[in-house]
């Protein structure tokens, strides 16, 4: 089975063939005959490829939205298992009981070894406690704006720093 990019080699050999035949109409026929079958395959290669282009988009679709449903189920199973302990929990803190066994399992309330801080907004600071950072970032608009007519950009040492193109796609209706 070829590929379409045989195929469209095929065509091209086919069309420098046909502009080879000076005065041979007959087998010009053949060849123009030749060309309009390697032509139908090609189209019906394309189809055959934008079918399994689109059946994959499809498909990956389907798993970005099962992998959303489940990353939110495993989230909710977390935040419930959470809710149980901290039940738990409560539960023996209000009861005095810092440990417990049951037929399965022996649990202890114990003491985190690492400080929580419950703060106030940052505003409330003084400067003393604050610390200021600086995010370096490339404005694209002003790279845009200043690349020359060839979509180049240069530094002081003369070297590309910046090249503007335009991608390309496939629109297919």
């Amino acid at each position: 089975m070829p590929t379409l990019t045989q195929l469209n080699q095929d065509a091209d050999y086919l069309i420098k063939l046909i502009d080879a035949c000076e005065d041979d109409s007959e087998l010009t026929t053949i060849l123009e005959s030749e060309l309009d079958v390697k032509y139908q395959e090609i189209s019906s290669k394309i189809d055959a490829y934008i079918y399994v282009a689109r059946k994959l988009e499809a498909e990956a679709d389907f798993l970005s939205t099962e992998i959303k449903r489940m990353r939110e189920l495993a989230e909710s199973k977390r935040s419930v298992a959470k809710r149980l302990k901290s039940a738990i929990m409560q539960s023996m803190i209000g009861s005095g009981s810092k440990k417990q066994s049951t037929n399965y399992y022996s649990l202890t309330v114990a003491s985190n070894s690492v400080h929580t801080f419950e703060l106030a907004d940052v505003s409330e600071f003084p400067d003393e406690f604050l610390v200021t950072e600086t995010i370096v970032k490339i404005d694209k608009v002003r790279v845009k704006n200043a690349v020359d007519e060839d979509g180049l950009l240069y530094n002081k040492d003369g070297k590309v720093i910046a090249k503007l193109y335009k991608g390309k796609h496939l629109r297919v209706r």
